[in-house]
């Protein structure tokens, strides 16, 4: 299994967090709240952990974490 890069993947995730936060009224900037309680972050999160496994040759672990993501939430 190759090696993975968190820091990629929560500065990833917490880009895509504070984007969320600035483009959504509704959030009141509010990053925790938003980071707790919106399911579109949480699949952004799940596609964005799995496209990095899936370039990292780790289809299977990607597709599983892609079908939960869509079991669980859509």
């Amino acid at each position: 299994m190759p090696s993975i890069d968190y820091d990629f993947i929560i500065s990833q995730s917490e880009n895509d967090l504070k984007a969320f936060a600035q483009k959504d009224p509704s959030s009141n900037k509010g990053e925790i709240y938003i980071l707790k309680s919106y399911l579109t972050y949480f699949v952004t999160m799940s596609y964005r952990v799995a496209n990095y496994l899936h370039l990292k040759n780790e289809k299977i672990n990607a597709r599983k974490i892609s079908e939960n993501a869509k079991n669980n939430f859509v």
